[in-house]
């Protein structure tokens, strides 16, 4: 059963002339803009949800856990169990999909155990989620025209990118986790592509697109941060620095440092320890 207060909304109700086997259904999709005291309650609903917060905030209640949404924040559930959704910064903004299918368990439990029931999606994923929903409310203007199989494979994107948003995460994060670990010691490109499990061309796209650096320029920065504190922090001569941080060359270190700091090692430390 529904409670539902205080809300505006745009919807599209849609039953499909025949389920066929192996696809996604739509039954359900719209644009809600909830004020203060809108609330949902409900005990067992039969299908899924995907809700896409594009502003405010609001707070779900799945599984016997409280997940507090932001804007770019998404969330899948089961509706047949138990689950309250409200807001929580008015107005709150958010576009939303209930849908069904023989295929949906499997895929929701893949998603569930990487991405999770709630999280945040990256501003690339941001907006194609909102680029295939608009696509999907589009298909449902004329009920007498919709492509079933069209409809499938939109919803069947959606779910793929929260699937891939876990994947890339995990994958960067693997190297992010190298290069802190092991940044004093020889790392090169085929180890953070080794630790990404990904392919050469794919792996520098990709992470370049996601931390604004190349591979290497990301192990650089880290390492130049590293030598900064220790010439604030520490005692340590120039050329023991260098070598703590990965550089066997002072000169080549001490270079490296200039060309991102626009200042030597020693007037770096003068500087900053007379602050």
């Amino acid at each position: 059963m529904d409670n539902v207060l205080e809300f505006k909304k745009e919807s599209r109700i849609y039953a499909p002339r025949e389920r066929r086997a192996g696809l996604f259904h739509v039954c359900s999709l719209g644009r809600f803009c909830c004020e203060e005291k809108y609330c949902t309650i409900r005990k067992d609903y039969p299908n899924f949800l995907l809700l896409f917060t594009q502003d405010g905030g609001g707070r779900l209640m799945y599984e016997g856990t409280s997940h507090d949404l932001k804007a770019g924040d998404v969330f899948l559930i089961d509706c047949r169990k138990p689950h309250v959704y409200h807001t929580l910064c008015p107005p709150w903004k958010f576009i939303y999909l209930h849908f069904d299918g023989e295929v949906c368990q499997g895929y929701c439990k893949a998603v569930k155990e990487g991405f999770g029931v709630a999280g945040p999606l990256p501003a690339g994923g941001r907006r194609r989620f909102v680029e295939i929903w608009e696509e999907m409310s589009l298909q449902l203007e004329d009920l007498m025209q919709v492509n079933e199989a069209r409809i499938s494979l939109l919803i069947c994107q959606l779910l793929t990118l929260l699937l891939e948003t876990e994947i890339r995460e995990c994958s960067f994060q693997r190297v992010l986790q190298l290069v802190g670990e092991r940044y004093a010691e020889s790392i090169t490109l085929e180890d953070m592509i080794q630790s990404a499990r990904m392919s050469k061309y794919h792996f520098i796209r990709k992470f370049k697109a996601e931390t604004g650096y190349t591979p290497y320029g990301y192990l650089t920065s880290y390492r130049m941060n590293q030598a900064k504190i220790m010439l604030c922090d520490t005692a340590r001569g120039i050329g023991e620095i260098a070598c703590l941080v990965g550089y066997e060359s002072q000169a080549h270190f001490a270079k490296k440092f200039k060309e991102m700091t626009g200042l030597s090692p020693f007037n770096f430390r003068k500087i900053h320890r007379m602050q």
